[in-house]
């Protein structure tokens, strides 16, 4: 897969959060999470998913190629994922930028065990960080 983000992204910049948006859903998502793109409105999606380059952002994944993979880290494992063991403390080091940070994550930063519990523990309200903000503030 890092291979289509970074072939897809080479020397295109998706600065403002609609041209990323347009892009993961219409040259991303559509091929490859056929199963979200088809049943989520085409607003709700990518609003969806500048939502998750915002949290994406959080974690200091500025590079839209990390961004791409965080995003879909959510749609996979759940909108929550990040909040997890394992992916928390991968995500959360200061000593790895961008895709080293994505790579530690497949490359043993997180167990089995811990992949199995974030995916058991999906919070879907994660992917609308207005309406989250609002249930958690009053």
């Amino acid at each position: 897969m890092a291979e289509v983000f970074s072939d897809a992204l080479m020397g295109v910049h998706l600065r403002r959060d609609d041209d990323f948006a347009d892009w993961y859903v219409e040259e991303f998502m559509k091929g490859f999470l056929p199963q979200y793109y088809f049943n989520v409105s085409d607003d709700g999606k990518r609003r969806m998913v500048i939502n998750g380059r915002h949290y994406a952002m959080d974690h200091g994944l500025t590079a839209n190629e990390a961004q791409a993979h965080f995003i879909t880290l959510m749609w996979e494992i759940g909108a929550n994922f990040d909040l997890q063991p394992g992916f928390r403390d991968v995500l959360a080091r200061r000593d790895l930028a961008n895709m080293d940070k994505i790579n530690h994550l497949f490359d043993g930063g997180v167990t089995e065990e811990q992949a199995v519990f974030a995916v058991m523990h999906n919070d879907e309200r994660y992917w609308h960080r207005d309406v989250l903000a609002r249930a958690t503030h009053g």
